[in-house]
């Protein structure tokens, strides 16, 4: 996964949800953020790094994050392993990076914990781990994060880092593929197509493909 596409998605996503939020005065914001309140500083921050609302100032931006990152934030926590990771609005520093996917992943953030399985599978900051990566991509997994159901399925799926199982990854990309993931769904329809890990069953692999194409997933249009 390329560093640039883990930040955007992350801060496209916390913009997404405060927008959806009563939206404060800049001033107001920042009076809150000086009094120490976490969610103020994560806000003014990601704000200020997206230019979202202000005058975008990524230096700033990422200090003011990390501020509500030190108060334990989970989402200022995660934010920061992004800036890290892509050197934005601080110097790159993959080490930092995972310090920080770390810190999110141990409260039980699973978007942290998914990032995290991504470092070690890549072998980005750490030493490539595939057993380690398994591992936090099923935490991940295990609290509905899709993503990582699917990174976790191919996990049994190949036997890497897991023993290989066919059977229960076809389950985990199922879980997947429920939620709508269209990577998933495609995987779904090939095991079922193939009858890997499930009876085969044309006319359910027929099903999962159109679900996936009408998601444009290119692939399964094919």
């Amino acid at each position: 996964m390329k560093f640039f596409t883990l930040l955007l998605a992350s801060l496209l996503f916390f913009i997404t949800a405060l927008n959806a939020q009563q939206r404060v005065d800049e001033r107001e914001l920042h009076a809150w953020a000086d009094r120490g309140d976490a969610d103020a500083q994560f806000e003014l921050g990601v704000r200020q790094i997206t230019g979202e609302g202000m005058q975008k100032n990524p230096k700033i931006g990422a200090a003011w994050i990390e501020k509500a990152a030190k108060q334990k934030h989970r989402q200022a926590m995660h934010v920061m392993g992004t800036l890290y990771q892509d050197g934005l609005g601080v110097k790159k520093d993959l080490a930092k990076a995972h310090e920080w996917y770390e810190k999110g992943a141990t409260v039980g953030f699973a978007v942290s914990q998914h990032a995290l399985g991504v470092l070690y599978e890549e072998g980005e900051g750490v030493t490539k781990d595939p057993a380690k990566a398994a591992e936090w991509f099923k935490k991940a997994a295990e609290q509905g994060h899709a993503q990582s159901q699917t990174a976790y399925a191919s996990k049994l799926e190949t036997g890497g880092g897991v023993p290989k199982s066919t059977a229960k990854a076809a389950l985990w990309y199922l879980k997947a593929a429920q939620q709508g993931y269209i990577l998933a769904m495609s995987r779904v329809a090939n095991l079922c197509d193939a009858g890997r890990g499930v009876p085969v069953d044309f006319r359910r692999a027929r099903a999962w493909y159109e679900r996936a194409a009408a998601s444009e997933g290119p692939w399964a249009s094919n």
